[in-house]
């Protein structure tokens, strides 16, 4: 107990070449305490030698095998010495029906190159949809929001499968994402223009997360009403049919660098920074532009605009300031 405190103290120093030393030690009056086997492994691993530590667990495993605590530590330093499949096989043993260890398994830094599908079950995600209660006029915006709940950051698609309206013009699209306990929420708040009069409904939609094994729930469908007064004009925008996958803003700009102009699908998309000014060909796009924005808290991460370009358009020039001073100035061929 007395070798057991010490070693403990090191590693909390960071002085963990003596600890291994102190663990070693201990070990040859208790060879087989799995808890000794676990500290010097640990100091082991802290020392800069986690295949040291693979080589004592995976030792004392093979005469006592089945022990949960070592097989996931196992686990640990066969992917941090790149035996992502030998972690695999370990995890599949102990994690099933433990949720505080899946939970562990999943934050864990030493295992984020492990793909836990197929070990464990994931939930369907929990969805909420809601819209702008009332009626909204011809020309104004109507407010529409999906909260999904997920158990942890997933790749996530959300595909609208209902009757194509054909009056609505996405023109706004907001990604939030929160932690906690529970899980991770994604809050994607859409506000879209109404370009023609008309009632019914927006929904349903099927929202799919994960990508190797996807899980798919539905969502319902929330009720709109545009009025449009006799003699009132539509705004002067071209329609712009809901997509059959609304965009969602993370998995849009995940790979995109900061500033960056490119073309996305018939549009162009331009990245930037909150607070950027961006000039971009007036003949070559089309009004209103899709704004995409990522927020964590309130702060805005991520923004994008995309634009459709004008008919005749073979391109558009793209020019982005910050406090004054150019960051970027490229051509975008369509």
């Amino acid at each position: 107990m007395k070798a057991w405190k010490q070693g403990r103290s090191l590693l909390d120093e960071g002085r963990a070449a003596e600890a291994v030393e102190v663990f070693t030690r201990a070990r040859t009056f208790d060879p087989d305490a799995p808890s000794l086997v676990g500290w010097q492994a640990r100091a082991l691993a802290a020392a800069g030698d986690p295949a040291g530590a693979l080589r004592e667990v995976d030792a004392w495993l093979a005469t006592h095998p089945g022990d949960p605590t070592l097989v996931y530590n196992r686990a640990c330093y066969r992917a941090r010495t790149g035996d992502l499949r030998g972690a695999h096989d370990d995890l599949a043993i102990i994690l099933p029906g433990r949720d505080t260890l899946i939970a562990q398994a999943r934050s864990d830094p030493d295992l984020a190159d492990v793909d836990l599908t197929g070990i464990v079950e994931e939930r369907a995600p929990h969805v909420t949809v809601t819209g702008e209660q009332g009626s909204v006029l011809l020309g104004d915006l109507w407010d529409l929001s999906l909260e999904i709940g997920l158990e942890r950051e997933l790749p996530l698609s959300v595909t609208y499968e209902g009757d194509e309206p054909g009056i609505f013009v996405p023109v706004r699209v907001v990604d939030e994402r929160t932690s906690g306990d529970a899980g991770v929420v994604r809050t994607l708040s859409f506000s879209l223009l109404a370009v023609g009069g008309g009632e019914g409904q927006m929904g349903p939609w099927k929202v799919q997360v994960g990508a190797s094994r996807p899980i798919t729930t539905g969502a319902s469908a929330v009720r709109w009403k545009v009025v449009a007064p006799s003699g009132m004009a539509a705004p002067s925008a071209m329609p712009d049919l809901l997509a059959a996958a609304f965009p969602l803003p993370r998995e849009v700009l995940a790979d995109r660098e900061t500033p960056s102009a490119a073309t996305w699908g018939d549009r162009l998309l331009v990245v930037h920074a909150a607070g950027d000014r961006v000039e971009v060909t007036e003949a070559a796009t089309l009004e209103p532009a899709l704004r995409m924005e990522i927020r964590e808290g309130d702060q805005i991460r991520r923004l994008a605009v995309a634009w459709r370009w004008a008919p005749d358009a073979r391109g558009a020039q793209v020019k982005i300031s910050r406090a004054g001073a150019p960051v970027l100035d490229t051509q975008v061929v369509r």
